[in-house]
């Protein structure tokens, strides 16, 4: 099975926005030119065509399978447009390490002389995790505890490029 299989057919696999998020994320990885500069560019392209298609597609339904509202659908698909253009911008970035529970992104590694541009992308520093995150906008939390990152994949789950050399959130 090649490269090209394999990613695409996450895309066309996934049940659940969660799942199509991570499997883009992977692929991204995978076509992105900067990362692979042999692939040609229009892989990448046809790549995000199917993960917007695939985005419209799971929208159309709820977490509980049923019909989704018209602002459901809306809210879906532009936070799949958000964290597409989230993942492609940090793709580009050295030294990351992006990993992905449920709705939110977690990036450590090599962040400190990227700030800047993590701020610039929506991002914010955990302290007691030490990472940085982003979650759709809009989101409110209704609990009132801190977790911890392995408490949070858990729960969540997690999808993440790990390095040997780069450290991953801890606390």
């Amino acid at each position: 099975m090649t490269a090209y299989d394999l990613h695409f057919g996450a895309l066309e696999r996934a049940k659940t926005l969660e799942e199509l998020k991570a499997a883009y994320r992977e692929g991204a990885k995978a076509f992105h030119p900067d990362f692979n500069p042999g692939i040609d560019y229009m892989v990448m392209a046809k790549f995000n065509a199917l993960y917007d298609e695939r985005v419209k597609a799971l929208a159309r339904f709820t977490s509980r399978g049923q019909a989704a509202s018209h602002k459901e659908y809306e809210e879906a698909v532009g936070v799949a447009d958000e964290f597409k253009d989230l993942v492609l911008a940090l793709l580009k970035l050295e030294g990351l390490i992006i990993e992905v529970c449920g709705n939110w992104l977690w990036v450590s590694g090599e962040t400190y002389k990227h700030r800047k541009a993590l701020c610039e992308n929506g991002l914010k520093w955990s302290k007691n995790k030490q990472c940085w995150y982003w979650h759709p906008s809009g989101y409110t939390s209704h609990k009132h505890t801190s977790w911890s990152m392995e408490h949070i994949r858990d729960e969540f789950g997690s999808l993440s490029i790990k390095s040997a050399a780069y450290p991953t959130c801890t606390a």
